[in-house]
């Protein structure tokens, strides 16, 4: 037995420096350089284990400090990452394709950088190269309810209230132990296969089809110096022996053997069926199931082109309601303008009027005044 695979696959590496930060002179330009700051708001004293089973304690923050009121009772962890300045293209392209082929949401934190790279937010223009910060936010409770520890595997570290008890599940003896029982479990998991193989060595088939509780599955030709030509189907069974459970026989491991040809032959059901296109697996060769599924299908396309078109037709309309309400708001704002000025013209008018009026009486009153005097 290959004994390096006895151990798995796990690596520890075992030439290592640990050095005082003034007796050494960071380089000028990392390929990445990773930054981890912890924020202690939980009021409580933390512990942190990483995989290598350092622990660090987490002292509180200063109650005095401006804490925001979003992060009390939290505990607040901020990565910031520098990627060299000459392959920024090369991490940003590497995102996209990231997000773009997760269809179950897993990179998470890809979609939080790409969001922040393109809003500017957590975004430091530096002369090394881009550099950001993704912030993570834990609940104290979550904390309080794991005392031993609350692995965060966002992370990789391990956060708990007992210095002690705080282990990191992935390191050293736990990941051995882990290892371990994961193989004992694979070793006694009771599994039922069924297994096809195509033997040619001929090499006069390309891939054939079989159909599997309606799913179609390729059997790919491939060639042996000690089975012959044929299909061979393998079924095992996990019965402690062969026999009859509840009025039916259940067989214990079998390997069957049966010709190529004759699995392609509709009319022998003697031989499973195998089928030369997915097409046809799909329908068991039924030419009127084929009609109805590729109407299914169809439809199902013209369905969902239609929801995209509608969908469209929505998002233009609500465009045009807002341009149409953006219109109007100008409108009155020029209309009130156009009100203020007029107002304002009206009351320069009316000034001039007013004071018109008091020159002519000044002057009629300058003149009676100095009639008198003659």
């Amino acid at each position: 037995m290959d004994k390096s695979r006895k151990r798995g696959h796990f690596t520890r590496i075992r030439t290592m420096e640990a050095y005082k930060e003034n007796t050494y002179s960071q380089p000028r330009h990392a390929a990445l350089r990773v930054t981890e700051s912890y924020y202690n708001y939980t009021g409580k004293v933390l512990y942190l284990s990483h995989r290598n089973n350092i622990i660090f304690p987490l002292t509180l923050e200063d109650k005095h400090m401006n804490i925001p009121s979003a992060h009390v009772g939290k505990l607040i962890v901020e990565q910031t990452f520098l990627v060299a300045y000459d392959r920024v293209d090369e991490f940003i392209n590497q995102l996209m394709i990231d997000v773009e082929e997760d269809v179950n949401n897993q990179h998470c934190e890809q979609q939080r950088v790409i969001e922040a790279i393109t809003s500017g937010d957590h975004i430091e223009k530096h002369k090394s190269g881009l550099k950001f910060t993704i912030r993570y936010i834990i609940g104290g409770k979550a904390i309080s309810d794991h005392p031993k520890g609350l692995y965060l595997t966002n992370l990789d570290v391990c956060i708990g209230l007992d210095g002690n008890g705080v282990r990191h599940p992935y390191s050293g003896k736990e990941a051995t132990t882990i290892f371990t029982q994961h193989e004992n479990d694979r070793k006694t998991l009771l599994r039922s296969n069924f297994t096809v193989t195509l033997i040619d060595n001929a090499k006069r088939f390309d891939s054939l089809y079989i159909n599997i509780q309606g799913d179609v599955m390729e059997i790919k030709p491939t060639m042996s110096e000690s089975l012959k030509d044929g299909i061979w189907i393998h079924r095992s069974s996990h019965t402690s022996q062969a026999g009859e459970i509840n009025g039916i026989f259940v067989n214990g491991p079998t390997t069957s053997h049966y010709e190529t040809l004759d699995c392609l032959n509709p009319d022998n059901v003697d031989a499973p069926m195998i089928y030369y296109n997915p097409q046809e697996c799909l329908t068991y060769g039924d030419e009127v199931k084929l009609l109805e599924k590729k109407y299914q299908l169809e439809k199902q396309r013209l369905d969902k082109e239609t929801a995209e078109a509608e969908e469209r037709a929505k998002r233009l309309e609500e465009s045009r309601k807002e341009r149409d309400h953006q219109r109007k708001i100008e409108e009155l704002e020029r209309k009130a303008k156009v009100d203020r000025m007029k107002d304002e013209r009206s009351v320069g008018v009316e000034i001039l009027k007013i004071g018109g009026a008091l020159v002519t009486g000044i002057g009629i009153a300058l003149a009676a005044v100095a009639k008198f005097r003659d």
